[in-house]
């Protein structure tokens, strides 16, 4: 592939080549393990679409430091020929929300004297910064990486224009891409009118045009005003009325019941009900604070949200960049990532949020809506991170190893937030070490109990007591007195699925982990906030992806289970019958979304889960009965076939990748899982992920993967020259009609 207005460095030419290459509907005959071939190749795509990303970035930086000599400018000109052909190719390999998000981020310590250059790029599942582009020349060999120079200009340039956050809404057609090469241009000009003081001119259609700078109810410049009255041709003035109204709703609304509530002025207008709908919405946004608390359109944002936005936007005045790091401090998304010192950071900034609102005198509704998302996001900091915190009177103190400690003030509600939580820890840490051993709990431990079960002290000394009568005197564990309990259990369903699979399933005796994982599944049987106990299971699996354990298993039975909207049609504990797939209405359609996403933010790790899972099989067929592992060969197969029931069943890209990959591993005879030195006496095993595997493509796959099932079914010749016994011939038979049952169903669906 040839791009006469793009200079690619020779490694960026052959990711490009692969991009253009790759097809995962191939299944052609592979050497070595297929299934780790297939995910390389998504990984490829993946690091092409991230280059891609990242030169867009970089054109469109460049736009706002010179003029294009008007908005009416050629067309095939090679700046905007080059913006056409990135957006293209994006559009054409991925499947993207069809909005890029560029915003400041500010984390400390990553960037060292740079830290203003610390911006993000969000686009669908992709995530990119300067720090993920250094990992992708690391990954892919890179000996320089110029392109993360470039990305690091293209952050300075936006820096240096006072972009803070821009999003891009994707061209949808042909007359689309011009209408983003004019806000383009035009936010271009905007800039340059703010330097000078003067109107935003520019040529349109062969006349020139001048229009003022509009503001908002603050008499601040605004650009997003601005490009809405130019894309829809409204005098200024207009806009201003517009301005005004909002303004005298919001007021009325402070005084009334019906809440009146936005982030910006731009976004009310928007959404005011008698024009909602009628506005020519321009093709990107600037420094809309929105963009701060969500990343795309599909995300909402609620009135509360939208009050603290506005309420911080309004107490940081010109400071984005401080409000950037405060609303991130309340609505961050990777809490259970970061360490001590940058936990205390953002309480550091939250506390200084809460200090003004004190001054000032705010809502208490804002206030609450502040510490509750603190709260809940110091819940998902891992509790080791706690054992690094002192919290005093008025200050907290982090010693994050390798890292100079940090001190500072901090609000008197923090810092009872803090020492809940570090009371917290002690506490669960008691709950685990009871199963084995006498524990005094005192008062301050129902009481903390209390608080993070949402029950009261007597509740708490009662679940304590319900719980230590699951285990006898020497911590084994009673699965009949389980399950009685469970109708009580079921009460604190909210934290105590939670507790249960991270604090014990570990700790218990080796030889009643099985027994306590089963008795799991008939809890899950009862609760109803489903969300919260597949979250869990998600993250626990990816947690360290290069480790395989005996409990994976059992987190992607518990998926299966949790993904469905009536489990009683699903009789055995031991294993999720493979019927599940033979009719998806019964998926819990929201909790199944809801899964392939938290999935799909997480794609790379749980690759590296399914390769280390996939390479620890290979290496026991190769090397079965030289020791005794911790895993078996039967083990490993029951988690394969797990894994690829509960990804068919939540879809998503990555569960798709993962079952394409697996489908160029399984449905060759000749790939090199059936030619290790145990493959032949696993057979059985190996043709059982294989039916797996169709049947789950088969349920939601189309007519191009219905090629690929036909292929295989010109392969069971091939594969009952393997066989060695009438079950094994009988699983062949299992495959061609499960094969024509898929084919059926993808042909329907393709008509």
């Amino acid at each position: 592939m040839k791009d006469p207005n793009m200079s690619l460095d020779a490694d960026a030419a052959e990711l490009y080549r692969q991009l253009d290459g790759i097809d995962l509907r191939q299944l052609e005959k592979v050497s070595g393990d297929g299934f780790s071939q297939g995910l390389t190749e998504v990984e490829t795509r993946n690091d092409a679409a991230r280059m891609l990303l990242a030169d867009l970035i970089c054109q469109v930086s460049s736009c706002l430091l010179q003029s294009s000599g008007g908005t009416n400018r050629n067309p095939r000109s090679g700046m905007f020929d080059k913006l056409k052909d990135t957006i293209e190719k994006l559009i054409r390999n991925y499947d993207p929300t069809r909005t890029i998000l560029i915003r400041y981020k500010g984390n400390y310590e990553e960037t060292g004297n740079r830290e203003h250059i610390d911006y993000e790029i969000v686009f669908g599942k992709f995530y990119l910064d300067l720090a993920e582009m250094a990992a992708l020349a690391r990954r892919r060999g890179m000996r320089e990486n110029s392109r993360q120079n470039r990305l690091a200009d293209a952050f300075e340039t936006f820096w240096n224009c006072s972009v803070y956050n821009l999003l891009l809404r994707l061209p949808r057609e042909e007359k689309e891409y011009k209408r983003l090469w004019i806000g383009l241009q035009i936010l271009y000009r905007y800039l340059r009118a703010l330097e000078k003081g003067s109107p935003v001119e520019f040529k349109m259609s062969g006349r020139q045009l001048s229009y003022p700078v509009v503001k908002n109810e603050s008499g601040k410049p605004d650009p997003n005003l601005t490009l809405l009255a130019i894309f829809n041709q409204l005098p200024s003035d207009k806009i201003q009325t517009l301005v005004q109204k909002v303004l005298l709703l919001s007021k009325k609304s402070e005084s009334g019941r019906t809440r009146f509530a936005f982030t910006t002025t731009y976004d009310a207008i928007l959404g005011l009900k008698n024009l909602r709908g009628k506005w020519n919405v321009p093709p990107l946004e600037l420094n809309n604070v929105k963009w701060l608390i969500v990343e795309d359109e599909q995300h909402e944002v609620s009135q509360q949200m939208a009050r603290v936005a506005r309420y911080v936007t309004e107490s940081y005045g010109e400071s984005v960049p401080e409000a950037s790091r405060v609303l991130k401090s309340v609505y961050g998304n990777d809490y259970e990532k970061i360490d001590s010192n940058q936990v205390a950071q953002r309480l550091t900034l939250t506390s200084d949020l809460l200090t003004r609102m004190d001054q000032k005198d705010a809502n208490q509704d804002v206030k609450t809506e502040v510490l509750e998302n603190v709260w809940t996001r110091l819940g998902l900091v891992n509790d080791g991170i706690y054992d690094n915190l002192i919290v005093g009177e008025d200050r907290i103190e982090a010693q994050a190893p390798g890292k100079k400690t940090f001190i500072a003030k901090l609000h008197d509600k923090l810092i009872g937030l803090v020492g809940f939580h570090k009371n917290r820890t002690i506490t669960k840490k008691k709950m685990t070490d009871m199963v084995h051993q006498v524990i005094d709990f005192d008062q301050q431990d129902y009481d903390t109990i209390a608080q993070d079960f949402e029950i009261g002290p007597d509740d708490a000394r009662n679940l304590i007591r319900t719980l230590k009568g699951c285990f006898d005197d020497d911590g084994h564990f009673r699965k009949s007195s389980f399950i009685n309990a469970i109708g009580e259990l079921e009460r604190y369903e909210s934290k105590i699925f939670d507790f249960l699979w991270h604090n014990l399933k570990e700790t218990l005796h080796q030889s009643d982990r099985p027994a306590f994982l089963d008795a799991l599944q008939m809890l899950v049987d009862r609760i109803s906030q489903r969300k919260n106990s597949i979250s869990v299971l998600l993250q626990d699996l990816v947690t360290n992806p290069a480790v395989v354990r005996f409990a994976d298993q059992k987190a992607f039975m518990l998926g299966n289970r949790l993904v469905r909207k009536n489990t009683g049609t699903i009789l055995s504990y031991q294993i999720t019958p493979e019927d599940v797939l033979r009719d998806l209405s019964g998926l819990d359609q929201p909790v199944a979304n809801y899964a392939a996403w938290k999935i799909d933010r997480e794609q790379e790790s749980f690759f590296e889960k399914m390769r280390t899972i996939h390479l620890r099989l290979i290496d026991l067929l190769e090397y079965e009965g030289q020791d005794t592992p911790k895993m078996t060969a039967k083990d490993l197969f029951a988690l394969e076939r797990e894994a690829y029931l509960f990804f068919s069943q939540c879809g998503g890209s990555t569960g798709w990748s993962v079952l394409m990959s697996a489908l160029k591993e399984y449905g060759h005879p000749e790939s090199d899982v059936y030619n290790r030195k145990a493959s032949k006496q696993h057979l059985a095993d190996l043709l059982q992920l294989l039916k797996i595997v169709v049947r789950g493509i088969g349920a939601v796959g189309g007519e191009d993967e219905r090629v690929l099932i036909e292929s295989v079914i010109n392969r069971l010749p091939a594969f009952s020259t393997l066989t060695s016994s009438m079950h094994q011939e009988d699983l062949i038979i299992q495959i061609r009609e499960i094969a024509d049952e898929a084919i059926h169903r993808m042909s329907a669906r393709g008509e």
